[in-house]
């Protein structure tokens, strides 16, 4: 089986991530590389092919114009020019669905076998998904990783570009044959301010995390700690996250 996953936004390339290099460069590049190497470590006959943006990266550095990294057996990226050759922040993908389509399209057709499933991450992916589907019938699964009605309901005005995002991820969501999220106050609430009827679609995954080898060093940890803690024997919440008001952190500080 040959799972296609496609992801626009951000700095992918083989661990380690530049995490924070740019502002989309986070957790979901974190999410679809954990998630493209499980399904290719599940034995022989999977493969598994990220499909993103080459470009000019930040910083001067050419790591993104390479055409592919590989991460490991039968599981790679796949790096395809569009019509802007320079890194874009994820609220100007929009006007490069079109060529990375049309790019992915012609890659495919060069291939000697067809994707089985695409797995899209975020709506301008889904977007490109869904004219992939239409020339290459195949499943067409979708994770949002974040919604833009969230984002608008933190916000008093929704401009232009917010509405936009919104009208793609609401045909995503209705389009889709399967949606897969990572909590269930997203299927059940988020997923459902778009498409109620898409909860019969929708599948709750954690993701998780991967587990090092090796002692963890508590008393190191705590000695960094305990200086800016003032009652440091109460249980801890890790919460790892920018600190924008939409993320959620001041009712875990007053806590």
């Amino acid at each position: 089986m040959h799972i296609a996953h496609i992801v626009l936004g951000g700095c992918l390339k083989a661990p380690t991530l530049d995490i924070g290099i740019t502002p989309d460069t986070g957790g979901h590049l974190v999410y679809a590389l954990g998630a493209a190497r499980a399904m290719a470590a599940r034995g022989a006959g999977h493969a598994v092919t990220i499909y993103t943006r080459q470009f000019d990266g930040p910083g001067a550095t050419r790591r993104y114009r390479q055409e592919s990294d590989i991460l490991a057996p039968g599981c790679r990226i796949v790096r395809l020019p569009t019509a802007t050759p320079g890194y874009l922040g994820k609220d100007r993908l929009r006007a490069e669905i079109d060529s990375f389509a049309a790019a992915l399209s012609a890659h495919l057709a060069r291939q000697d076998a067809r994707p089985d499933a695409i797995h899209a991450h975020f709506a301008d992916a889904g977007m490109v998904a869904l004219r992939i589907r239409d020339a290459h019938p195949v499943p067409l699964i979708y994770t949002p990783h974040s919604l833009g009605l969230e984002k608008a309901g933190s916000s008093s005005t929704v401009d232009a570009e917010i509405a936009a995002r919104i009208a793609q991820e609401r045909r995503v969501i209705h389009e889709a044959d399967a949606i897969v999220v990572s909590s269930r106050d997203e299927a059940e609430r988020q997923i459902a301010a778009y498409c109620p009827a898409a909860a019969a679609r929708t599948h709750v995954i954690p993701p998780g995390y991967e587990a090092h080898a090796g002692a963890a060093d508590i008393e190191g940890a705590q000695g960094l700690l305990t200086p800016h803690l003032r009652d440091p024997d109460r249980p801890l919440v890790l919460a790892i996250a920018r600190p924008v008001r939409r993320k959620n952190l001041a009712p875990l500080i007053g806590m």
